[in-house]
């Protein structure tokens, strides 16, 4: 009789404990699968940010090889400019 005091209070701690382990298991489960959604969500932000950082550099690169070009054409006609003026000046000696 005095066992079956103490087997009903011992039943419920045990399960208790099973019910805290549980908790604790599936608490961790929980987290791992959250820390692997946030480095999933983590991965995607990062792969994003280099996709736009590469067009924007590539946007760059094109828009200077662009004003390169102008500024040479510019250089290259101003050159001309410049030979046809002294061509005039050398036949003005000339005469």
């Amino acid at each position: 009789m005095e066992y079956q005091a103490l087997i009903q209070p011992v039943i419920s701690i045990i399960l208790a404990i099973i019910s805290g382990l549980w908790s604790y298991v599936a608490s961790k489960a929980n987290n791992k699968a959250e820390i692997e959604k946030q480095a999933k969500e983590h991965s995607h932000t990062v792969e994003k940010l280099e996709r736009e950082f590469h067009h924007q550099i590539d946007t760059l690169k094109q828009q200077h090889a662009f004003e390169l070009e102008k500024i040479k054409q510019a250089h290259e006609l101003r050159l001309q400019e410049l030979e046809k003026v002294s061509q005039l000046d050398t036949e003005t000696d000339k005469s």
